[in-house]
C-alpha cells in the first residue's frame, strides 16, 4: 500500500508539474494574444474612423461644392453602413446639418466639454471637408464609432482564445499523463518490482530490457549488476563448500595425527618406563662387578711392594670409585623416574663431602 501511494504521488507530482508548465506557457501566450487583440481592436477603430473621414473628403466634398445635398446624403447612408459607425453627420460651410445618420438620435453631447460617461463608449472625431481643387472649406463631418461593437468582437475573440487555450491544456495534460504512464511509470514500476524481488534474494528474476530509452539503459545496467551479484554469490557458495570440505578434511587429519601422536607418546612413555624399570632392577647387577674390582684392587695393593706398581694401582682404584659414584647417580636417577627411590635417614660427614667436591673441582 505504501509503495502504491509513493507511485501515485510521484505520478501526480510529475503530471502536475508538466500541466503547470504547459498551462503557464499557454496562459502567457493567451495573455499576449488578448493584449494583441485589444491593441489591434483599438487600432482597427482608429483606422476605421480615419478611413471614413478620408472617404468623406473624397466623395462628399464634390457634392457639397456643387450643392448636391441628396448625393451627399446618399454617401452618408453608405458610410453609415460601415462596421461600428454609430453616428455620422455632414454640415455645410454655414454649419447647417445636411445629412445625418441616425436621423432621430441626438449626439450633440459629443461636442460638449463634459459629456459624462456616454462619450466613453464612443470614439468621436470631427473634421473640416476641403474641396481640393478650389482649396476651400465646403463643410464639416462628425463621425462617432461605437466602441461596444469592437469590444464585443474583442470579447468574442478573447473567449475563443481562452477556449482554445483550455482545450490545448486539457489535450496536452491527457496526452502527457498517458505518455508518462506508458513510457515512464509503467517501466519504472516493473523495474521496481524486479528490484524488490532481487533484494529478497531471487537473483533469477527476469528484468525487462527491451526498451532503448534511458529507462531501458538503466534496466540493462541493473540486469548486468544482477548477473554480477549472482555470479559473485555462486562463487562465494562454491568457495564456502570447498572451505567446508577442507575444514572437514583438516579436522579429520588433525584428529588422526592427534591419535598417532598420542599413541606414539604412550609407546615412548611405556618404553621409557620399561627402560627405567630395567635400569633400576639392574642396579645390583651393575654395582656388583665394580665392587669386585675395588675389592681385588684393595687386595692387590696389600701384596704389591713396588712404589711404581702401587701408584698404578692407586690410579685404578681412584677411577673405579669415580665410576662407581657415576653409576650410583645414574641408577638413583633411574629409580626416581621409576618411582622406586627410597630415602634413608642416616648421619653424614659434611666436611668430607665438601673436601671431596673440592677435589673433584680440581
Amino acid at each position: 500500500m505504501k509503495e502504491m501511494m509513493i507511485k501515485r504521488s510521484l505520478s501526480r507530482r510529475f503530471s502536475f508539474s508538466t500541466i503547470v508548465v504547459v498551462t503557464s506557457i499557454l496562459m502567457a501566450a493567451c495573455i499576449l494574444a488578448i493584449a494583441y487583440s485589444n491593441i489591434k481592436s483599438e487600432a482597427d477603430m482608429k483606422h476605421r474612423l480615419e478611413s471614413t473621414i478620408r472617404t468623406a473628403h473624397v466623395s462628399i466634398s464634390f457634392s457639397l461644392w456643387n450643392v448636391q445635398y441628396d448625393v451627399a446624403k446618399a454617401h452618408t447612408d453608405v458610410l453609415y453602413k460601415e462596421k461600428g459607425i454609430a453616428f455620422i453627420q455632414i454640415r455645410d460651410e454655414g454649419g447647417d446639418v445636411k445629412a445625418q445618420k441616425p436621423e432621430t438620435r441626438d449626439f450633440s453631447f459629443l461636442d460638449e466639454k463634459n459629456p459624462g460617461n456616454k462619450k466613453k463608449i464612443y470614439l468621436y472625431e470631427k473634421s473640416d471637408i476641403i474641396y481640393k481643387k478650389a482649396n476651400r472649406k465646403v463643410g464639416s463631418i462628425r463621425v462617432a464609432i461605437d466602441k461596444r461593437v469592437f469590444h464585443r468582437e474583442l470579447v468574442t475573440n478573447i473567449m475563443i482564445i481562452i477556449g482554445v487555450t483550455i482545450a490545448i491544456i486539457i489535450a496536452i495534460s491527457i496526452t502527457s499523463i498517458l505518455i508518462t504512464k506508458r513510457h515512464i511509470f509503467r517501466p519504472l514500476s516493473k523495474l521496481e518490482t524486479s528490484a524488490g524481488l532481487i533484494a529478497k534474494g531471487k537473483l533469477d528474476t527476469v528484468i525487462d530490457t527491451e526498451s532503448e530509452d534511458e529507462i531501458g539503459k538503466l534496466a540493462k545496467s541493473f540486469d548486468r549488476m544482477r548477473l554480477s551479484v549472482k555470479k559473485l554469490f555462486e562463487d562465494l557458495r562454491s568457495t564456502n563448500i570447498r572451505l567446508d570440505e577442507s575444514n572437514k578434511n583438516l579436522e579429520q587429519k588433525v584428529l588422526e595425527r592427534t591419535v598417532e601422536l598420542k599413541k606414539a607418546k604412550e609407546e615412548a612413555e611405556k618404553i621409557n618406563r620399561t627402560l627405567n624399570l630395567f635400569i633400576a632392577n639392574m642396579s645390583h647387577e651393575i654395582r656388583t662387578p665394580m665392587h669386585v674390582i675395588l675389592s681385588y684392587t684393595d687386595l692387590l695393593g696389600k701384596r704389591l711392594t713396588g712404589e711404581k706398581e702401587k701408584d698404578y694401582l692407586s690410579v685404578i682404584n681412584s677411577n673405579s670409585n669415580m665410576l662407581l659414584q657415576l653409576l650410583n647417580g645414574i641408577l638413583d636417577l633411574s629409580k626416581i623416574k621409576a618411582e622406586k627411590l627410597e630415602l634413608i635417614n642416616e648421619p653424614m660427614n659434611s666436611d668430607g663431602a665438601v673436601f671431596k667436591n673440592k677435589e673433584l673441582e680440581k
